[in-house]
């Protein structure tokens, strides 16, 4: 599976009162991750003709060491598992500087149909849309 690692640097803004990542923000960095992913990967032209738009429907953040001011990290993204309705997205959050892993996440989403409103099974186009990045 295709891997994506965006770079972000820790800014002031990102810090709460104890003086380390906001526990919130990961959520931001995560979600500014994939959409990367999809940007490097996934045609966009796609799921508008389509009519399939991304839900996350469920996400689970392990945290393994604080992050602070000024820290430089890198966050890889992948699908690791596609199954009949939902998608697991794994992403990994390391210091930039010793590849220290600092923390992880798994990002549950399905597909939903724009128009009923409702997620879609994934069938084989839809699988290898999430594979490829094409149909």
């Amino acid at each position: 599976m295709r891997v994506t690692h965006t770079n972000i640097n820790v800014q002031g803004f990102h810090i709460d009162r104890y003086g380390h990542v906001n526990n919130a923000r990961y959520l931001e960095f995560f979600e500014q991750a994939r959409w990367q992913f999809i940007e490097e990967y996934l045609n966009p032209a796609i799921p508008e003709k389509k009519n399939w738009q991304f839900t996350v429907i469920e996400i689970n953040i392990k945290y393994k060491k604080p992050l602070f001011f000024n820290s430089d990290i890198v966050i890889e993204t992948k699908i690791e598992e596609i199954k009949y309705v939902k998608t697991l997205m794994s992403q990994k959050i390391y210091l930039k500087e010793n590849k220290e892993l600092a923390t992880i996440g798994k990002v549950s989403f399905v597909i939903v149909d724009t128009v009923s409103g409702k997620p879609i099974r994934i069938t084989d186009d839809l699988k290898r849309y999430l594979e490829k990045g094409e149909i």
